[in-house]
């Protein structure tokens, strides 16, 4: 079909080819970096440093308890 519409077109065709193909290699592996990584390095589910909002409530809770046991 293309081959007779003439040496342009082919081109063209071609050439989007392989600007698509490679587009969607890059992309995969651009993905396929960034799993690798996530698995290499890990993030912790939980702050391993108390923010000063922890400190606040645990103190809070310290103080707090004793006064609500002794009414």
């Amino acid at each position: 079909m293309l081959w007779s519409a003439g040496n342009e077109q082919v081109a063209a065709a071609i050439a989007f080819s392989l600007a698509l193909f490679s587009h969607v290699l890059n992309h995969t592996i651009m993905r396929l970096q960034s799993a690798l990584y996530d698995l290499e390095h890990p993030q912790p589910l939980l702050p391993t440093v108390p923010s000063s909002g922890h400190i606040i409530f645990i103190v809070s809770v310290i103080i707090f308890i004793p006064l609500l046991l002794v009414c």
